[in-house]
């Protein structure tokens, strides 16, 4: 198992694995939204040695702040630990890449208390979304 990470352009055959996901409308449906890229999105996959997804998860780098766009690991793998995997890549890369340019984040409310243990604060709500600042 390994993980890829970078902007789609940056990441070899990333249309390959990630197409399926990107036109599997149960997938946009469990997530809430369809599944996009616009060129600033770092994506982290999760991927078998053979390249084969396991799951993967996306940050949107913004001029001022760094939303956490979609997690999502696939059905078949699920309760195996791969979500947290590529999740805790994510924030690390996060705090690597973002640490002195990124000062405010968007996450779902539920990764609230995740955040605050990496060290940022609840700046306030909008719905299911929580703004976080360092």
């Amino acid at each position: 198992m390994k993980i890829l990470y970078g902007k789609s352009s940056d990441i070899p055959d990333f249309w390959l694995v990630m197409g399926p996901i990107f036109a599997d409308r149960s997938v946009a449906k469990e997530l809430g939204d369809n599944i996009w890229d616009n060129g600033k999105i770092i994506w982290i996959l999760g991927v078998e040695d053979s390249g084969i997804l396991l799951g993967f998860c996306c940050v949107e780098d913004m001029k001022n702040r760094c939303l956490f766009r979609h997690s999502y690991v696939v059905s078949s793998r699920r309760g195996m630990g791969y979500f947290r995997w590529i999740e805790q890549f994510r924030d690390d890369l996060v705090d690597r890449i973002f640490s002195e340019k990124i000062k405010e984040t968007v996450v779902k409310t539920k990764y609230e208390e995740r955040m605050i243990k990496r060290g940022w604060e609840l700046a306030y709500r909008r719905g299911s979304w929580s703004v976080m600042r360092k």
